[in-house]
């Protein structure tokens, strides 16, 4: 149960800073929030059918995710910098 509510209060957190941040914030904190969702959704389907929640396929692909999420980050900051000299 404390794995449950470890994620579910990150998933709250992330709501939460997309609920009052500005326009500019919540598409950074978006991606944050989605990949919040889905490890909460992981962790309740792995408890649900008693798999092993560090399943190396699972944690690979959680990890392209967040590799990704970083990327498509990086890549959008780095046009904004360029932009603004």
């Amino acid at each position: 149960m404390y794995y449950l509510w470890d994620k579910g209060k990150d998933l709250l957190l992330f709501f939460t800073l997309w609920k009052i941040s500005k326009n500019y914030y919540k598409n950074v904190v978006s991606y944050a929030l989605i990949f919040a969702v889905i490890r909460l959704l992981w962790h309740i389907i792995t408890q649900t059918l008693r798999i092993n929640i560090n399943h190396p396929l699972a944690v690979n692909v959680l990890f392209l995710i967040l590799v990704g999420i970083c990327i498509i980050l990086t890549i959008k900051e780095s046009s904004k910098w360029g932009q603004s000299k």
